[in-house]
């Protein structure tokens, strides 16, 4: 779809030209009298992911039309929306009320639907309960507009619950957007039934141009404050001619036989799979398995969950594919993420893509191309098993694209030789409190942003404050993890050996050792305890330590 200067909306490939919407609600909505209220309820089941006209998931066709009959709702039209099954697989209690309503609130909720995911179950009675109450107490003329794609899978009869709301209150109507949902005959009989008891009308919408101009008749009907116009009947249904009475029949029973889902892999995908499998969208039920590259099942709406190999994790990718009898369907495995590392780094003990929220929606632990949903995640790196996660920053991932992402920042060091091993922690902690731990020298990927250092050469010590860096979009950081104090002597270890810094008073210290000690750049008083039963004292007052620079105590 795309929006041309002149106010009107074009749709789809055919160019189909439709209201004119924002001119023509504004136009409408001068009259002074009391304002409507119009609450969308959105299905976010998993069947949303399905197809529409060809290639196009239907949830993304569905964020984009509704977006802009939301953002040209004139700003006194009360508008609110509440969405289901975009939040857990097989809950019926996934229902969250994104925006009550409220003057002006369209172009929020458009936001809004872009962070809307199909994941789980249509509860279409309970979610239709839920926004009826809420508005029990407008006075006023109320819709409530129900897009769904699918019948309610919760076990609920919203037609009794449509009919009991508009009987109880006969301002508030339930008008049904029957989205791709033509060629089910229950669902379309269910839906039907809710428009009618619940004192509005029925759209069918099969396309994006069905969509839009469902959409807009109803809106500027809510506007106006005038009866919704009911879109034309459907053809009637062909009649069968009766058999004359006295001759016999022969009846023939057809049974859907099964169909095939056949791999439609891209170049880049790596063949052949640990597993692949069939799940039911909403409740995410395993149908079949296999690791060939088809699979029979009986028809009807599917994902594909993949899982790469042995150590990585399923990954449900989101198209439902429609599996017909008798017929292949073919499950398009095109979307995908590449890591780039630099030259020599070793591939991490795992990476994950994490939602908004907080799901772990793939995780993997190779730098090789490999399968992933489209969306919009942040990526969580784990270098080793003694690693923190570290958050890279927020991604888009488009649907049937492979992205490849360079993983060109972070830190990168050297330890000097009198360093005597690799530290026992070195650590970053970012602005929210999340440390990322490396174990030692060379390159190591951390997200950007500034971070406070930590540094801890072995158990014996503790833990040096080393200050703060500030990692680039793009290249790596060298903390300078090469200054420090030591001590010549042969002598028996010290019981505490403290370093004291003298600009912000910042004291560290080793115990049962002579060091070294590594330490920033700075001035610094160093006392010593030589066993437990003596007391402390200072044995240099001042000793300034550069950069790059060790200092070396003779005593």
């Amino acid at each position: 779809m795309r929006s041309c200067t002149d106010g009107w909306i074009w749709v789809g490939a055919r160019g189909a030209r439709l209201l004119a919407v924002a001119g023509a609600l504004m136009a409408l909505s001068g009259a002074a009298r009391a304002e409507p209220t119009v609450h969308f309820v959105f299905d976010v089941s998993g069947s949303m992911w399905g197809r529409i006209e060809g290639d196009t998931p239907k949830i993304e066709v569905a964020r984009r039309v509704m977006g802009e009959l939301l953002r040209d709702l004139p700003a006194n039209i009360a508008v609110g929306m509440t969405a289901y099954g975009h939040r857990r697989k097989g809950d019926c209690a996934d229902i969250e009320d994104i925006q009550p309503p409220q003057a002006g609130a369209g172009p929020g909720i458009a936001d809004a639907m872009q962070r809307l995911v199909p994941r789980g179950k249509t509860p279409i009675a309970d979610s239709l309960q839920r926004v009826g109450e809420a508005l029990s107490q407008i006075e006023d003329e109320t819709s409530i507009v129900l897009v769904s794609d699918g019948i309610e899978t919760c076990g609920g009869d919203p037609c009794a619950v449509a009919e009991a709301l508009h009987g109880r209150d006969v301002k508030l109507k339930v008008h049904v957007v029957g989205y791709d949902v033509s060629a089910d005959a229950e669902a379309v009989a269910q839906l039907r039934c809710v428009a009618e008891k619940g004192g509005g009308q029925y759209f069918p919408a099969d396309d994006v141009a069905g969509l839009s101009g469902a959409l807009a008749t109803i809106a500027t009907s809510v506007v106006a404050q005038q009866p919704v116009a009911a879109p034309p009947p459907p053809p009637p249904a062909p009649t069968v001619a009766a058999v004359p009475q006295g001759q016999s029949t022969t009846k023939v029973i057809v049974v859907a036989g099964p169909g095939t889902v056949e791999l439609a892999p891209s170049p880049w995908v790596q063949l052949p799979p640990y597993f692949w499998k069939l799940v039911n969208p909403e409740t995410g039920e395993p149908i079949g398995q296999t690791e060939e590259s088809s699979l029979k099942v009986k028809p009807g709406s599917y994902q594909v969950a993949w899982r790469q190999d042995n150590n990585a994790q399923e990954v449900l990718l989101p198209e439902v594919l429609e599996v017909r009898p008798n017929q292949t369907t073919q499950a398009h495995i095109d979307t995908g993420l590449r890591l780039v590392a630099p030259d020599g780094m070793a591939p991490p003990y795992f990476w994950k893509l994490v939602d908004d929220a907080g799901e772990v929606v793939a995780q993997y632990n190779t730098l090789a191309a490999v399968p992933v949903p489209g969306g919009t995640y942040h990526v969580m790196w784990r270098q080793t098993s003694r690693h923190d996660e570290a958050d890279l920053g927020e991604i888009d991932l488009e649907a049937g694209e492979l992205t490849e992402i360079l993983l060109d920042q972070g830190v990168n060091f050297a330890l000097p030789e009198w360093m005597p091993e690799p530290p026992y922690i070195i650590k970053f902690t970012d602005a929210q409190g999340r440390a990322a731990q490396v174990d030692g020298p060379g390159a190591s990927v951390l997200g950007p942003g500034r971070y406070q250092v930590g540094f801890r050469l072995t158990s014996d010590h503790l833990e040096v404050p080393w200050g703060e860096i500030e990692v680039p979009e793009q290249g790596f950081v060298d903390p300078g993890f090469n200054s420090g104090l030591a001590f010549l002597t042969t002598g028996a270890a010290p019981y505490l050996v403290w370093a004291v810094n003298l600009d912000t008073q910042a004291e560290v210290y080793v115990q049962n050792v002579w060091g070294p000690l590594p330490l920033p750049p700075g001035r610094y008083r160093i006392d010593l305890r030589p066993d437990s039963q003596s007391d402390r004292f200072t044995i240099i007052e001042e000793v300034p330590i550069g950069p790059g620079e060790l200092i070396q105590v003779q005593m």
